[in-house]
């Protein structure tokens, strides 16, 4: 199968890093339960200018330093045997290097695709990128996003996080952890 796979809290615990970046740099805390939309901006009542500003410096900064979500690296080394990855990450391109110098500590030579939309509003969005490149599964924490998959026709392996909460539909399926993606793939093996 072709398997997409979004990075920040996929693989790596991107917010509760993050939180303390806005604690230190802006006094604004909140804890990690309190993340209640994928847009930031939102939770933290400041302009989505002021945010992505952030999450630029943090990245450049950290990204090396960042926790693995548990059973990620084992996870991806899996799947890699056996089915084609796709690392798919709305991070703007201007961090580029240091999340494909990161990627590489999982898979040499990692395909990944930056979608840009975010940051810039220009370049197709996750969803079109699966299309695109005939990915039928991805694993994802981000709820709109997962919507967006789903209704073309995505399975999406959603990873359970305070701000998808209420996220629902027949493509998706909910994951705790990397052990319960790694059975929902093995299950979509067995029905192909």
């Amino acid at each position: 199968m072709k398997i997409g796979i979004d990075i920040d809290e996929v693989l790596c615990e991107t917010v509760r890093s993050f939180l303390k970046v806005v604690e230190v740099k802006k006094g604004i805390k909140k804890n990690f339960e309190d993340i209640f939309s994928y847009n930031l901006h939102e939770v933290f009542g400041i302009s989505k200018g002021e945010i992505l500003d952030l999450f630029e410096g943090f990245f450049k900064e950290s990204f090396n330093s960042l926790k693995l979500i548990e059973g990620a690296r084992e996870g991806v080394r899996f799947l890699e045997k056996n089915h084609e990855l796709f690392f798919i990450t709305n991070r703007c391109n201007s961090i580029k290097e240091e999340t494909l110098e990161f990627l590489e500590k999982f898979v040499p030579d990692p395909k990944t695709h930056f979608s840009g939309e975010v940051y810039d509003g220009q370049g197709e969005s996750k969803a079109e990128i699966c299309k695109n490149l005939g990915i039928g599964v991805i694993v994802e924490d981000n709820g709109v996003n997962s919507i967006d998959y789903a209704k073309k026709g995505v399975k999406v392996l959603l990873l359970d996080k305070p701000w998808n909460q209420g996220c629902e539909h027949e493509n998706i399926f909910r994951c705790n952890d990397w052990r319960k993606i790694l059975e929902k793939i093995a299950e979509m093996e067995c029905e192909k």
